[in-house]
């Protein structure tokens, strides 16, 4: 049975919908292929990540217009490595820059350090890989989601991680440094606030959620970053001040 799973809320958010827009279904997918987020290219090339909580092979697939997917980069980085081969253990946040770079966060797991794959959707090859390792990462680090900001040749990841350790991880595009900010901050844990969704509490491992900095964000024609825990407010701590250079 299929269950559809519809990406028009997130197709809204890439594509930058303002909230009187009318929504409409792009596309749906089965319980084989649940979303996890979506990024689209300057040629207008639509890219998903595939959820990886839900267990599925498969990382990353391309969304055609008639809303058929395949495999994205190729078999082989679309899945889970094989030995030192090439591949994705898992990503949920993923970018596309002006440029047509598509940005991976393959988060850290067990014998792999967290990291930054960067793909050319122009000439479909590696671009370059960014490793996101201590002490700008912890133990306890699940890298959730980021944003990239060409201006300033930095990506912002924000690391969900657990109430005392969540925090950003500021990546260097230059010198290939990531340090660690605002852990622990008023601005990226979370609030003693339930998540209610259709009247019901959400609850993780058996408790109410309340779950880190994600949902990252970056306005450059702002200067702005949008971040927030899930259960709380959303800041803009005012740390993409300054020209655009």
């Amino acid at each position: 049975m299929k269950t559809p799973v519809i990406a028009a809320l997130s197709l809204g958010l890439a594509l930058g919908t303002t909230a009187s827009a009318e929504i409409e279904t792009y596309a749906a997918f089965s319980s084989d292929m649940p979303p996890g987020n979506l990024a689209i290219g300057p040629d207008g090339r639509m890219f998903m990540s595939v959820h990886e909580f839900y267990g599925k092979d498969l990382r990353i697939v391309e969304v055609s217009p008639d809303g058929s997917t395949k495999p994205y980069p190729n078999e082989a980085w679309a899945n889970a490595p094989q030995g030192d081969g090439p591949g994705l253990k898992g990503v949920l946040g993923l970018r596309a820059d002006r440029e047509g770079i598509l940005w991976m966060l393959d988060g850290q797991a067990d014998g792999q350090t967290g990291r930054i794959v960067g793909w050319d959707t122009n000439t479909e090859s590696l671009h370059k890989i960014y490793y996101i390792g201590q002490p700008a990462s912890r133990p306890t680090s699940f890298l959730n989601d980021l944003a990239v900001d060409r201006e300033h040749n930095a990506i912002y990841i924000t690391d969900t991680a657990n109430a005392e350790t969540t925090a950003l991880i500021v990546l260097d595009l230059v010198t290939g440094r990531a340090r660690r900010v605002l852990e622990a901050s008023p601005f990226t844990v979370p609030e003693p606030t339930d998540m209610v969704i259709d009247g019901r509490v959400v609850n993780l491992g058996g408790a109410p959620a309340h779950i880190g900095a994600r949902s990252d964000h970056h306005r450059s024609d702002q200067h702005l970053g949008l971040f927030c825990p899930d259960d709380g407010q959303c800041d803009v701590p005012g740390a993409h001040q300054g020209s655009s250079g």
